[in-house]
Order: C-alpha cells, then structure tokens, then sequence
C-alpha cells in the first residue's frame, strides 16, 4: 500500500527546490557574483573574490579565537593546524606572524572566573601572534566584527 504525499507537503517540497535551484544559480539573490565574459576579467573578478572570502574567513576566526590586550594581538586554540592556516591567511595580507608555540598543556587546570568552577584541559593549546608593527595592516585589510575587538586595534594602533 502506497501512501499519497499531502498536497501541502508537495507544494512545499516544490517551493524548496525552486529556493535551492535559486541559491545555486550564478545570478542569485544569494550568490551577487556577476562573472564577467572575458577570461582576464573573470580571472580578476575570481581573485577579488578569493580575497574577500580569506579577509571574512581571518576576520570570523580572530572574532571568535583573537584577543587584543593594549598592543598585543594573539589567536590560540587546540589545532595547531588551524593556527598555521590562519598564519597563511594572514600573509596573503602582508600580515606577519609568529607561533604557534605551545601554552597550556592538557592535564592542568582551568578556573572559570565567573563561576569559579574547575575544569581539567583535555588538549594542548597553542598561540600565535600578530606582531605590533602588522597591527595597522591587520586593521586595515582584516579587523574585526567585534565592536569591543575593534575598538581596542583601534587604540593598540594609535
């Protein structure tokens, strides 16, 4: 015995579909990318995009793993993969770094400071910093969306 699927279900299984064809097209509310016909302007139109989605991948990293204190700027996290792919994202900026090196080791503790609970650190983690000098050009071509983040790079400038 076969069952019928609801005509409701069936206008909305239509109405994702058209959705998700809509996403994926080149000419997508979702997708603006307009790729221009001559292969020298597509080229460059690809490139510039490239560029903008490694300043938005560095600039959502350093949101969520940077830490700007007076004049210093450092990332840190468990992978130490991703820290190394986050200095190269940074060097196609003309950003330096230097790390990761290791801080924390796994098996030591952690207080939390607002609940004081304790934790024991399962990982290693690591950092890495932006050195002072690279602090204008980090905030020039990545920054952060952070307003409180960005505040502070704007003063560690300065």
């Amino acid at each position: 015995m076969s069952r019928k699927t609801p005509p409701q279900s069936l206008a909305l299984q239509s109405l994702v579909e058209r959705e998700e064809k809509e996403m994926y097209s080149p000419r997508s509310k979702y997708f603006p990318l307009q790729i221009p016909q001559s292969s020298m302007a597509r080229t460059e139109t690809l490139d510039r995009t490239l560029q903008q989605m490694h300043c938005l991948l560095s600039q959502s990293f350093f949101d969520g793993e940077g830490c700007i204190s007076r004049r210093q700027l450092t990332i840190s996290n468990t992978n130490v993969e991703l820290l190394v792919y986050a200095r190269e994202l940074l060097r196609k900026f003309g950003v330096e770094s230097t790390g990761p090196y290791l801080g924390k080791l796994a098996g030591t503790v952690l207080k939390d400071s607002q609940t004081g609970k304790l934790y024991k650190r399962k990982k290693n983690c690591y950092y890495s910093y932006v050195s002072v000098r690279n602090l204008p050009q980090f905030a020039e071509h990545i920054g952060f969306t952070i307003e409180r983040k960005q505040r502070r790079l704007r003063a560690a400038c300065t």
